[in-house]
Formats: C-alpha cells, structure tokens, sequence
C-alpha cells in the first residue's frame, strides 16, 4: 500500500472512532514502537514458550463423537481424505491437492514463483532445527521434535514446512519475530496460505477417520495410525512453531481457530478411545495455554474495526478458558469471552440476523463462531459456570474492559435454566440460521454478495463433489500445470458455497426442524452440539421483511422510464417456458444487509441494494448495488463471479470487485467504488436505496457522484424483465453499459483461490 493510501486509510478508520477510541488508537500508536522494541529484545534472549509449572497443566473434555453421528456420504469419502493427511496433502485456498514439505517446488501463482527453499536435512536428534527456530527455542523444540517422532509414536513421519505459501513458493522464517512478519502486497505471495494450513481444521476429520477405524470399518487403516498422526502434527507444528516467532503467530484469528480445531479433535479423539501419553498431553496443554494468552494480549478489536477476526479472536480465548484448569486468570478469560460474544453478536449481526461486513460467505464464517461459542458455554460444566459468577474482572488488563462479577443471567428459552445470553440473543442467532437459508439457492449454493475466503471455523462435515484429476485441470485454471495426482485418480473437489453444515450446527442449538431437513446429511454437527448441551433452546421462528413500499410505489418507481433517451435505458428479459414463475413466490428482504429474496418452486432471485458494510471502507463489500442473481428451474442464469484472490494479485482482486464483474446497471467510464492499491477499501462508496419489494418485483436506486441509476425487476409469468436507467440531464449524459456483458471475462470462483477455465457464458434466456 502507497503511503498516500495509508494514510486515507488511517483518515478513514479515526473518522469512525468515538473520541475515547481515538485517544486510545493514538496513544497505541505512539507507545506500540518502544513497546514492540523491548518485547522483541527480550523474545530474542529466552525461550518464548510458557514457563513449567510443578503440575503440568491438564485439558478439559467437552464434546463427544459416537460412530453413529458419522453419516454414509461422508464415510464414504473419509478413506480418500485419510490418505490425503497422512501424506500431508492438503487441497487449500486453490492448491490442488499438494503435498507440503521441505523444499518442494510450488507450481506458482500465474507465473509467479519464488525460488525453491533448501530441502531441510531431517535427524532424530533434532539437529536440523538449528536452522528453523530461534536459539533460545531450539532446545525445547529438539525436545519436542524427538517427542514426535518417538519409535512408539511414528518412525517414518515427515515434517510439514508450516512457514511455506506452498502455492507461490514463498517462505517465511520461523526465525523471524511474528511482529516483523512484513504483510504489504509482495506479487505472488499469500500469507494466507500457511494460514489457512497452519488452522489445521484436517485434524477433526481424521478423528472421524479414527472413529472408524476403531470399528475395523476402514480397511488398512488403524486406529493406532491415527492418533499417531495427529499427535505427530501437532508436536511438529509446536516445534517448528515457537511462540511469537513465525508467519503462524502473525494473525490472532488464525491462532484462535487453530485452537479450536485442536480441542475439538482432541475430544473426538478421546471420544472414540484414544489415549494420549502424558508427555503430549502436558505440551498441548501449555500451547493451548500459550495460544489463550497471545490471543488477549493481541486482540483484533481496534477502535471501530470489529468484525470476523475479533469473533474468532473471543471464541478462541473462550475454548482456551473453558478447556484449561480454573484459575483466576483463565476464569477471567472465560467471563470476558462470554460478554463479548454476546456484545459482538448484538454489533456484528444486524436484526434481521446478516453479519455486517456486506458478505454472505462471512456470514457464515461468524455465525460459526457464535454458534460454536454459545454451544461451548451451555455445555459448562457447574465447577467452571461458577466462573461467571464469581470471576475477577481487576485480572482482565486490556480493553475492551470486563465488566465486574457476575455476568447475568437469563431464562432459556423454553426451559427452567438459566444462561448468561439474553432474551433477544436467542432471536438474533435465530435470523442467522434464516438468513443462511434464505441465500441458499435451489441448486444448494449460497449466492455470492460480497468477499468469500472460504473461511471456516471447523469443518466437522466437509462436503466434496467426487470427480477425476483431469475434469479438475478442465475445470479449473488454477490447477494449470497440476501433476502431484495421476489424470486418472480420484479428486475431491471441495464445494465451498452449500451451506448446510452451518444449518446442522444451529439446528443443534435450536429446536427447528426445518433446519434440521435443510442440513440433510449434515447431521453430525446438529448430534455433537445437541450431545453437550441437552434439549435444544425452543424455536420462536422469526419473521422477515416481505414487502417495501406500495402498489402507487411501484407505479411510481418505474414512471421515469418513459422519460429518459434510449442511450440512458436498456432492458432485458430473461424468458421462461412452462408454469408460471410466480406460483407460490415468497418474498424475504434484508435491508439492514441490503438483499432481497425470490423464491418459487421454478424461480430465485437475489437482489443486492442496501448497507456496503459496517465501516466506510467497506473492506468486504464489492461494488455491486443493484446486482442480481438469477436460477430459473435450478440453473444458474446470472451469477456473482466470485473473490478469487485478495492480496498476492491486486489487480485480480479488483476485477471481482469492481462493478464490471457483476451484473449491475453500469455507467459508461464511471466506477462507483475508489479501486486502488488498498485492496480492502472502495473508498466512499455509497450503499443503494430500496424504493419497492413485493409481487410485482424490485426496484432500487443507487447514487454517487452525482450520477443516479434506477433498476427496476418486474416478474411476470413467464419472464423476468430488468430494465435500468440514468436519470434524463440534457445531451453528452454519459451511456448506460448493457448489464449483459457484465461478468464476461470474469471466470467464476466458488471459492478463494479458485478460478474457472473459462469465463461465464452470456446469460442464458435473455433478448434485450
């Protein structure tokens, strides 16, 4: 980023704050240096890990897997996927499935690769460490080192390089303090890559994989293969991994779903009969410790900046309080991680339920988080819910402040028990779950508003289409020079938009058995959740807004066609055949999302108009007012593209951002949204105005910079009809662009890092 961009960006975010946020951002800013200073001098003369204590610290077990939870369509996979992790292949952000380790050679990211890093000469000792950790670390890491490869646990395992971008080659050090970690844009490189590895959400699976093997359902798998394993990646990951050193202790939301994943597998594990030695045990134990600690001191909340990293920096300190020993500290931790997943619910989510951040898919990603959370806390067990109601908040040192004991509580829904979520927090988790319904399109793919990283927090059901490696290189141009499976193998393509684990993980939480039908297969999550916390809190099934405006409304909204000259109009129709369009449509609106719903037995269709974001940066939103998504009879007629990428290619980034990438009523040579080298801003982008949602259809406006474009959706038996026009202002008005040739050119990602072959066709039906 230019320093010009820097300091808009700087300009932007202090015009949000309070005057007290202020204060604080700026004295942050003044002491942080010296602070940063001190704390890397004194990292870089001792071993960083936590001190030992006379007892070694012991975990918690919560929740609990029983062979019966696994359904058929992913037991038929888990074969598949266990050969991928015990050979440390992992299909990530685009990779393809790659094997990760010392010194391989990345394919590169179009064109770009990085030189090869030096194969690491691996010994039992630990010797090869000295290359990788800090001095001062390298001593316990060769500990820990030896401790994974133990001849009890796995003699022939390999090392995974977690500092490795093993798209583009790019290698970070180990050796590098997390704080000088550098994350401008470099071309080519991803730190989201290691990352999303270094997440680790493979281990959940391979407990199912282990859950079955303990049965003799897997042929030539062993239960004992498993544990191995997963106690093997993560002694390596802690050895190779000291805290705060490494791309891997850079991003606190990274650090706190890591966490998660490990606890969660750990108790699926346990679950199923494994048994840990004492040695690992008491290792996990203190990097859960470690983790929960890097976490509160680093969390991601700045000054009117909250979104999706501060919920997974609460909910990971959450796991860590709840899964540790109580002490006062991490009764401290536990409370405060409570009070805030019930305030940034109450922020992040508006009331009718969409996330703030103008994005479906991360939507889904921090209802996860919140979902997860809750499930967790009602699942306490007494000795640690008497934390939240004698806990010391003088021990909580950083802000957002802890409020003093207790936290309260309130009536569950539906039950004689108490809880410390409110009354109105039930109904907003509720308008969650529906808006994840809402978004799903017939074909079971959410429809695209905004950024998709294909976050997650944990994927107990990962859902894969079946198909060969050479469709997948047909399919996909990110799979370009491919050769790490045979043509003929079989490739699990991974479907990152069907949203029906997040349905399976609320329906555990809440009695609907409409969601219940909607998850289908994905009934794991719903009888783990269910399992922890007992009977389900009652269902109070919410309503939407189903209507904008009047029939004058209408009538009034399309007036101004007639008036404007044909280079300011345009039309479409997207023709059907067969029964009507309209029989049986619903209509749901979101405004404070800004999105509007279709839905008939042979039509859906999504309208975009309203809020870009809760920032005015708009750091996930695209400029895409007035966008539509179209499926007549289950076949996609107008789709969003997609993200593709974020930082290792800006211009990437802005095709899909930029209104040209979706179909929208374009002004000829004017961009609504300031494009540039920050690609997590489009500048003051000026959010849409719903004037009309019912039967007759949609209409919207959206202005900036003085330029007023109306969309009006009209739906008729057997077509929908788009028309758009400029408001009339005298000759040398600029042309209105035909939406038709919108998203051409742009291949469609389902998912980041993914990218079609070729771009979408011309939409299917439509006659101008």
């Amino acid at each position: 980023m230019s320093r010009g961009a820097r300091l808009r960006h700087l300009g932007t975010r202090w015009r949000e704050m309070s005057k007290r946020e202020l204060v604080d951002a700026v004295t942050a800013r003044l002491t942080r240096p010296v602070e940063a200073r001190v704390a890397r001098w004194r990292d870089a003369r001792r071993d960083t890990r936590a001190p030992g204590t006379a007892t070694p610290l012991t975990l918690e077990k919560m929740f609990h897997l029983q062979v019966d939870d696994i359904p058929d369509s992913l037991a038929a996979q888990l074969p598949g996927l266990a050969d991928h992790i015990f050979a440390h292949r992992f299909d990530l952000l685009g990779s393809g499935w790659v094997a990760v380790r010392y010194g391989m050679r990345c394919r590169g990211l179009e064109g770009i690769r990085f030189a090869q890093s030096p194969h690491a000469a691996f010994d039992r000792a630990g010797d090869w460490l000295a290359d990788q950790v800090s001095t001062p670390n390298l001593a316990e890491s060769q500990r820990l080192w030896r401790l994974a490869i133990e001849p009890e646990a796995s003699t022939a395992y390999e090392p995974i390089d977690w500092q490795l971008d093993f798209k583009s080659g790019y290698r970070w050090s180990a050796q590098t303090w997390y704080r000088d970690i550098r994350r401008e844009v470099q071309r080519g490189r991803d730190l989201k890559v290691p990352w999303e590895l270094a997440r680790m959400q493979h281990l959940p699976v391979l407990a199912s994989v282990r859950a079955l093997a303990a049965q003799e359902k897997l042929a030539g798998i062993s239960a004992s293969a498993c544990d191995a394993e997963f106690r093997a990646q993560i002694l390596d990951f802690l050895a190779t991994n000291p805290p705060r050193y490494g791309v891997n202790w850079a991003c606190p939301m990274d650090i706190g779903i890591r966490l998660v994943n490990w606890l969660v597998a750990r108790d699926l594990f346990l679950s199923s009969g494994a048994v840990f030695d004492a040695p690992f045990e008491a290792a996990l134990a203190r990097s859960v410790y470690e983790h929960g600690r890097h976490i509160l001191r680093h969390l991601e909340g700045g000054a009117g900046r909250r979104g999706n990293h501060y919920l997974a920096d609460v909910a990971g300190l959450l796991f860590a309080a709840a899964y540790l020993p109580a002490t006062a500290e991490t009764d401290a931790w536990l409370a405060f991680g409570v009070q805030e997943i019930i305030s940034e619910t109450g922020q992040q989510f508006h009331e009718d339920g969409s996330h703030c951040e103008a994005s479906v898919c991360y939507h889904r990603l921090s209802a996860e988080m919140v979902a997860w959370s809750v499930a967790l806390t009602l699942g306490l067990p007494e000795s640690r819910r008497r934390a939240l109601r004698e806990y010391d908040c003088r021990q909580h040192t950083v802000r957002p402040p802890l409020r003093p004991a207790p936290l309260l509580l309130a009536p569950v829904p539906g039950s004689t028990d108490f809880s410390p979520f409110p009354d109105w927090f039930w109904e907003r988790l509720e308008q969650m779950g529906q808006f994840a319904t809402d978004v799903t399109k017939p074909s079971g793919q959410a429809v695209q508003v905004g950024d998709h990283d294909s976050g997650r927090f944990v994927k107990l059901h990962p859902l894969y289409e079946c198909t060969t490696v050479a469709a997948a290189r047909a399919n996909y141009a990110n799979l370009d020079g491919y050769e790490e499976l045979a043509d003929d193998d079989r490739y699990l393509d991974e479907e990152h938009l069907d949203f029906r684990p997040l349905l399976g993980l609320l329906a555990g939480l809440v009695d609907r058995e409409d969601w219940i039908r909607f998850a289908g297969e994905c009934r794991l999550e719903t009888r783990l959740i269910r399992r922890l916390i007992g009977a389900p809190i009652a269902a109070r099934h919410p309503q939407t807004l189903d209507a904008v405006g009047s029939a004058q409304a209408w009538q009034e909204a399309r007036a101004g066609a007639a008036r404007v000259p044909p280079e300011q109009y345009q039309k479409i129709v997207f023709a059907g055949s067969g029964a009507s369009l309209l029989a049986d449509l619903t209509c749901r609106g979101y405004p404070d999302f800004g999105l509007y719903i279709f839905r008939s037995p042979r039509l859906y269709l999504a309208v975009r108009c309203g809020a870009s974001s809760q920032r005015a940066t708009a750091g996930h939103a695209h400029a895409d007012q007035l966008a539509i998504e179209l499926q007549i009879d289950g076949r996609d007629v107008v789709r969003d593209p997609g993200t593709y990428l974020y930082t290792p290619l800006p211009e990437r980034r802005n095709e899909y951002r930029e209104a040209a990438a979706h179909f929208v009523p374009a002004v000829a040579g004017h961009e609504p949204a300031a494009l540039g080298d920050d690609v997590f801003s489009l500048g003051e982008f000026v959010a849409g105005t719903c004037l009309y949602v019912g039967s007759q259809g949609f209409c919207g406006e959206h202005e900036r910079s003085g330029l007023k474009v109306r969309r009006v959706v009209s739906l008729e038996a057997n077509a929908v009809v788009v028309e758009d026009w400029l408001e009339a202002r005298g000759p040398g008005e600029p042309r209105l662009a035909m939406a038709t040739a919108a998203t051409r050119g742009r291949p469609f990602s389902k998912g980041y890092g993914i990218r079609a072959t070729t771009p979408d066709p011309a939409p299917p039906g439509a006659r101008p």
